[in-house]
């Protein structure tokens, strides 16, 4: 009976979750992660995956979101500040959003890259945007990010999870978000995926159920630079000879 009782649980908790929208991050072109040297640029896209049956809204539709993002030099899963939030190693030039979306409550550009950086994007009335009928991955904005300033090692690039963001909206109503693993059953409910921070964290009630899931920016020298450097190992040998 017990065996039967959490095979049903499991099934459950499976196909609630096969149901659920995806809100993730990716690189153009693909892939989480890139190789960057001061002056260059990456374009990062956000998406939205649908599920097969979105939870009991008819229709189900995302109209709008509000989200921040941590910027981090380790590679942390939420246990605690990663966040480099006064970093000015990047700078976001450029976003766009979801055709018929309107990108007004967002940060000005150009601005720097850390949590205060405010991404906000959506149709005012409530009717435009993927449904729950939409076909494979929906890229509703992208951000371009320029690297301004050169430090060794690698950079992770995640949602930052609080204050109930990154948040999804159906016209004036919220999706719940799943991160917590909340109990909403009259709402849409979306998953986390790539740019997940991870819920593993003891500030979380329900943990677990996420990854930390991190772009990662490979910090590189300019070409330049590493040119002179070799030149200036070069010398260095002819001197020794």
């Amino acid at each position: 009976m017990k065996k039967g009782l959490l095979g049903l649980i499991a099934v459950g908790m499976i196909a609630t979750a096969a149901n659920a929208a995806t809100l993730s991050m990716r690189f153009a072109g693909g892939g989480n992660e890139v190789t960057l040297a001061p002056s260059q640029s990456a374009t990062v896209e956000v998406v939205i995956t649908m599920g097969l049956a979105d939870g009991p809204k008819s229709p189900s539709k995302l109209t709008g979101f509000d989200m921040r993002f941590e910027v981090g030099d380790v590679a942390d899963a939420g246990f605690g500040p990663y966040v480099v939030d006064g970093s000015t190693k990047y700078s976001v030039t450029e976003h766009t959003a979801f055709p018929g979306w309107s990108l007004a409550a967002a940060s000005p550009l150009p601005n720097t890259f850390n949590s205060s950086y405010f991404l906000s994007a959506g149709d005012p009335a409530g009717l435009i945007g993927p449904t729950g009928a939409t076909a494979g991955d929906t890229v509703i904005a992208t951000f371009t990010i320029h690297k301004d300033v050169f430090e060794l090692g690698d950079t992770f690039v995640v949602w930052r999870k609080g204050s109930a963001l990154p948040a999804l909206y159906n016209g004036a109503a919220a999706w719940g978000d799943r991160f917590g693993y909340t109990a909403e059953v009259a709402r849409n409910q979306f998953l986390h995926g790539q740019g997940s921070p991870g819920d593993a964290g003891p500030q979380n009630q329900y943990h677990g159920y996420e990854d930390f899931e991190p772009l990662i920016i490979h910090n590189v020298p300019e070409p330049s630079a590493l040119a002179l450097l070799a030149l200036g190992g070069l010398a260095m040998l002819r001197r020794r000879k």
